[in-house]
C-alpha cells in the first residue's frame, strides 16, 4: 500500500475511532470530563477527549452510551464504536477536518466528505443522512495490517453543510 493510501486508510479509521466516538460524553447531557482520569471502559481520557466548546457540540452522548473496543486498537483486528446519544439537528452531509501527527512530526491536514467516508468500504454499520433526535450509531471497521504502527495525536471536527461543529475531538493513541 501506498503511503498515500496508508494516510488516507490511518484518516478513515481514525474518523471512525474518534469523530462519531467523541461525542460529548455527558450524563444526561451535562459537561465533558477532563482527559485526565477519564473512564476506562469507553476509552476517554485515554484514547480521546473533546476539544473546542463542548457545549456548543451538536451530538450528546448520553450516560455510559459511548463504548469502543478493544481499548488499544490493533493493526488486523477490527474496532467496535458503539454511540447513544441525541442530535440537535438533522446533519444530512457535512465535512471532517482533520489536523494530525504522526510520531510528533509527521504532520497531515485534510478535509474529507462526511458522507463519502462513511460510504467507503472500510467503515461497515453507518451511512448519511443522521436525523435529529435520539442517535444510536453501532460500527465497525477493520484497521489494516500495512497501517504503521506509529503515535498519533491531533484533532478530528466534524461539522455540518452549515458548518456547525457535529463534534470536535482531540486524540493521542499509538495504534499495536
Amino acid at each position: 500500500m501506498s503511503y498515500y493510501n496508508q494516510m488516507k486508510t490511518i484518516s478513515l479509521l481514525l474518523l471512525l475511532l474518534l469523530g462519531l466516538l467523541a461525542t460529548s460524553v455527558t450524563a444526561d447531557l451535562v459537561s465533558q470530563k477532563p482527559i485526565e482520569g477519564g473512564s476506562k471502559n469507553t476509552g476517554e481520557g485515554t484514547l480521546w477527549t473533546l476539544c473546542g466548546d463542548p457545549s456548543t457540540h451538536m451530538l450528546k452522548a448520553y450516560d455510559g452510551g459511548v463504548s469502543i473496543t478493544p481499548l488499544q486498537p490493533r493493526v488486523g483486528e477490527d474496532l467496535n464504536i458503539k454511540v447513544n446519544g441525541f442530535l440537535a439537528s438533522d446533519v444530512p452531509s457535512g465535512k471532517i477536518k482533520l489536523s494530525l501527527k504522526l510520531m510528533n512530526f509527521i504532520k497531515l491536514t485534510k478535509s474529507l466528505d462526511l458522507c463519502e467516508t462513511l460510504d467507503s468500504d472500510r467503515i461497515r454499520g453507518t451511512s448519511c443522512p443522521f436525523n435529529k433526535g435520539d442517535f444510536a450509531l453501532d460500527v465497525a471497521a477493520t484497521i489494516p495490517n500495512d497501517v504503521p504502527k506509529v503515535p498519533i495525536n491531533g484533532d478530528i471536527i466534524i461539522a455540518d453543510s452549515e458548518g456547525r461543529t457535529v463534534t470536535c475531538i482531540h486524540i493521542k493513541l499509538r495504534l499495536l
